[in-house]
């Protein structure tokens, strides 16, 4: 058995069936193969960014690694077996280079509705220049849900009063990636901090 390995992402390989552990995983049980799982892709992108988003570069790296090989079939530790590889290569060699969508991705917290209708009024005005928007209030959102939408979306808007800033910072500082701004270079992050009648805004 010949095996390809960088850091965390492992790739053993016997003849034209790949063994890849984590890499190209999803946490469903449905369907022994790829075609018997419903919206498998969206599943493996949630696990993308909850697990293997940090490592993109040894991604990258270890996909460089296996180009010119035939693989005929792939079978990571979890989730189905992919019996067409090119299904979720194409989609890996997408994430590990950190492509983007015209989307972003706002994440908020409200106590009183302020922000949230702050956040509305953002989202509206977002989706009528035909951006795509994905939202969460952080006091009930899945965690591996914000994560999923973090993998492809151009902006990251956090929002929040201002006594409530170290909870969103709190719970942003538990999604996957450590540092949005090193990892996807082309993004853009924002906040905006609602101070009884007015809001400011700031950006990095």
């Amino acid at each position: 058995m010949a095996a390809l390995a960088r850091d965390h992402v492992h790739i053993p390989c016997r003849k034209q069936n790949t063994v890849p552990c984590d890499f190209f995983g999803a946490h469903v049980t449905e369907g022994i193969y790829d075609d018997e799982a419903e919206d498998l892709l969206s599943y493996a992108k949630k696990y993308y960014g909850e697990i293997m988003m940090p490592f993109n570069r040894m991604g990258k790296s270890a996909l460089e690694k296996i180009k010119d090989l035939k693989i005929e079939m792939i079978a990571p530790s979890h989730g189905p077996i992919y019996k067409n590889p090119e299904r979720i290569l194409s989609e890996y060699r997408k994430w590990t280079a950190g492509e983007t969508k015209e989307k972003a991705l706002i994440v908020y917290v409200s106590m009183w509705k302020a922000t949230e209708s702050m956040t509305q009024t953002m989202i509206d005005t977002l989706v009528a220049e035909g951006i795509e928007v994905s939202f969460y209030n952080l006091t009930n959102a899945d965690l591996g849900d914000v994560a999923k939408d973090l993998v492809d979306a151009r902006a990251i808007v956090l929002g929040a009063r201002p006594s409530l800033q170290d909870c969103i910072a709190c719970g942003v500082r538990i999604l996957p990636c450590e540092s949005i701004t090193t990892t996807f270079k082309i993004r853009s992050d924002s906040e905006f901090l609602r101070m009884d009648w007015w809001c400011t805004q700031t950006s990095s």
